[in-house]
């Protein structure tokens, strides 16, 4: 999904791309500035040594990484002793996946695919999102992404007589695709609206040929891990997000 995301939509500075294989591959890593690195593959001590060798070598230096909790911390060990920058735990999530869903019942409104005209609010709900998730982008950033998923087709709302919950699709892959960008204004929260939302856009993904949908929560977020499960998503791993340096709040 990452890798057809990026071959649709190139990013200003190119990515860092790695692989490390030995017969097999044993590791793969994608690096799109300002976001973390991120890693698939097996915490090998070799692999992750010549994987930050080149990392070196090439002049990247990552504001954290993300993978697969043995993955990501064994990275972040590796890369602090190689460069003595201090690292910490800015993220503990759940990656989840559905196959069918449980459609909830009595909650008002209906999913819509969000229009040009809703890009301000849209904008505004992915800027209060991004703060809320610890990874604060500028109005200016959310309304240029606000445009760009918008003319994509990937941003939803839940419209009760106006927009009140939203969510957006993402890195869509030949078999599977993700949620994201799953955000209710405070004064909307507890009434069923995100809910709703998340489950009927992944009934409508699925009903275009995907065999499942995924998204990741954020473990210290209860409401949104109980609230996915009852629409029919299960847990599939967890993943850990580190920060490296000196500025390391996030939520463990």
């Amino acid at each position: 999904g990452l890798s057809a995301r990026l071959a649709v939509h190139p990013p200003e500075q190119p990515p860092y791309l790695a692989t490390i294989d030995s017969e097999s591959p044993l590791l793969a890593a994608v690096l799109t500035p300002p976001f973390f690195l991120t890693l698939a593959g097996q915490a090998s001590t070799i692999a992750l040594d010549m994987l930050i060798h080149n990392l070196h070598e090439n002049g990247w230096s990552p504001p954290g990484v993300v993978g697969e909790v043995t993955l990501s911390e064994a990275f972040a060990r590796r890369w602090s002793e190689a460069t003595g920058e201090p690292f910490g735990v800015f993220m503990s999530q759940r990656i989840y996946q559905l196959r069918a869903v449980q459609l909830p019942v009595g909650i008002p409104g209906a999913l819509r695919i969000a229009t040009l005209g809703d890009a301000p609010l849209v904008a505004d709900w992915l800027h209060a999102f991004s703060a809320e998730a610890l990874s604060p982008i500028t109005l200016k950033g959310a309304r240029a992404m606000a445009q760009q998923r918008i003319a994509n087709g990937e941003i939803f709302l839940w419209d009760d007589g106006a927009p009140v919950s939203m969510a957006g699709s993402a890195r869509p892959s030949r078999r599977g695709i993700c949620i994201n960008a799953v955000y209710t204004p405070p004064a909307q929260r507890k009434r069923g609206y995100a809910r709703a939302c998340v489950a009927a856009l992944s009934q409508l993904l699925l009903g275009r040929g995907y065999e499942f949908c995924m998204l990741y929560t954020d473990l210290n977020n209860p409401t949104s891990n109980a609230i996915y499960q009852a629409i029919g998503y299960e847990p599939v791993t967890d993943s850990a997000m580190y920060r490296f340096g000196t500025e390391l709040h996030g939520r463990a």
